[in-house]
Formats: structure tokens, C-alpha cells, sequence
């Protein structure tokens, strides 16, 4: 999805493009940063340079005022308010509104770095090739208290009065992730738990980081069934044909869905 929440680290590289600092709380900063501060330790690409791949290309129409809007026209806050050209499509074709969710924000060949600890900006001296796919699953469970907050205005109501409705969402996210990955033609996946914690409010326990994740599974494995156009074929096959392993990495350790074709 062209939205991957508040980059408070974007920021500050955007700000001070030159020196590459600043602090990070969360996966998304995390990853950013590496792959930024990866490209320019290796290749010399400017920060400058790599910020403008995904500036200006999605997130809040205007990061300082309330406005719930995207770059893109998706109103995360009520997906029936969305202004984007899909809207009208998925009206025709009678599509769920939560398909919506089903956008993805390519980065094609780039480098990590594996790192040292968990502090920032300590990272080995080895890259690792890679195509980083971000995309922004439902927000059911964070609604900041300023007005202006990214979480307050990407909270879905209706959505977190309805767990189905919210796991279609789900679904469609993962499904925005494992197609644009498979279209890169890359055969291992490496999957976070999309929407499993702070986003997943009430559905923290049946879904969830504190569920037994048998929901995820089921939600992951009804993606990977669904039928597929590939570049390399005519045939419509299983999405789960384009893949070697998917992982889904969690914080007391990965979960490997059954690829079983």
C-alpha cells in the first residue's frame, strides 16, 4: 500500500538528508532506515536520492492538518469516502470496499544490512539483495489523541465493530503483499504479522499477537489459494505455486504456513 503509517524517521532524513540521523521506534522506520543508510554505505546513492522513490508517492495528502485523505485518494477512516479511481471500480464490479486494502508500495533490488543489535544504526558490514514490498493493513486498535495524528485519522470504526469485515481487510493486504512479491518473481516471503498487534485492538485475542495465531494461519493460506495470473504462464494457478516458503515473523518466532500445492 502507497501508505506505510508516520516514518517519524522520514523526517528526519528529509530534513537533514545529508547526515542520515535520528532515532526510530517500529519495523517500518527500522527497515526504511536500513535500506536507505544500506544503499548510500554501498552503492553511494544519495539519502536524497532513495527518499524520493516513496515521498510524494503515497501517505497523507497533507501531514499536518486532520484531513483523513491519502496522495493515493484511500480514506483508511471510511473506505466509502475514498476519492481514488478504484472506488468506482470495485462499485461496478460489486468488489468489497476492503479490497482496498489491496495496494502495495514496490522498492526492486535494493540491499539490507543484517545488524548488530537492536539499537539504531549498528548493522554489519555485508548486504543482503533484496525487493522490499511495504503495505498498510486496517488500524482497529490506535486512534491517537491528536487530531493531526496519523493513527486518528487511519482508524477504522466500522471495521473494528466487525472482525470479519476486519479480516477481509487483512486478507487483502496480505493478498497486496504476496502478489506483488510474486510478480517480482521472488520465491521466499517474508511476511510480518500485518495488523496482529497495536492495529488489531478488540481482535488482539482472536486474531492477534496474544491469539494462537491459527487465524493468521487461515487467513495467510486463503490468500495463498487464490487464483493467479503469472507473467511466466497463461494459466491461472494458486498464488501459493509462485513460492518456495512463506514466513510470517513474529516476535517469539517465525510461523512457516504449509505450501502444500
Amino acid at each position: 500500500m502507497k501508505v506505510i503509517g508516520d516514518i517519524r524517521t522520514s523526517y528526519q532524513l528529509k530534513s537533514s538528508p545529508k547526515s542520515g540521523s535520528g532515532t526510530y521506534g517500529t519495523q517500518e522506520e527500522d527497515v526504511v532506515k536500513n535500506w536507505i543508510l544500506s544503499e548510500k554505505r554501498r552503492n553511494q546513492t544519495p539519502i536524497s536520492e532513495s527518499m524520493d522513490l516513496i515521498f510524494n508517492e503515497f501517505g497523507m495528502l497533507n501531514y499536518n492538518d486532520q484531513s483523513p485523505m491519502t496522495i493515493q485518494g484511500v480514506n483508511f477512516k471510511d473506505l466509502l469516502q475514498s476519492s481514488c479511481p478504484i472506488l468506482d471500480a470495485l462499485e461496478r464490479s460489486c468488489f468489497p470496499p476492503e479490497r482496498l486494502y489491496a495496494d502495495a508500495l514496490v522498492v526492486r533490488n535494493t540491499y539490507l544490512r543484517p545488524k548488530r543489535s537492536r539499537k539504531p544504526d549498528t548493522y554489519y558490514d555485508s548486504f543482503v539483495k533484496t525487493s522490499l514490498v511495504f503495505v498498510a493493513g486496517p488500524n482497529v486498535g490506535a486512534c491517537g489523541q491528536k487530531t493531526n495524528s496519523t493513527t486518528r485519522r487511519t482508524f477504522n470504526q466500522f471495521l473494528s465493530n466487525n472482525e470479519n469485515k476486519f479480516l477481509e481487510a487483512v486478507k487483502w493486504t496480505y493478498y497486496a503483499a504476496l502478489h506483488s512479491i510474486a510478480m517480482e518473481g521472488k520465491r521466499v516471503a517474508l511476511l510480518p504479522w500485518i495488523s496482529g498487534d497495536l492495529y488489531a485492538g478488540d481482535f488482539k485475542g482472536t486474531y492477534g499477537t496474544r491469539s494462537d495465531g491459527k487465524e493468521l494461519q487461515k487467513c495467510v493460506n486463503s490468500v495463498l489459494d487464490m487464483q493467479c495470473n503469472f507473467a511466466a504462464s497463461r494459466n491461472c494457478k494458486r498464488l501459493r505455486h509462485a513460492f518456495d516458503r512463506v514466513i510470517v515473523v513474529h516476535m517469539n518466532g517465525p510461523c512457516e504456513t504449509g505450501l502444500r500445492t
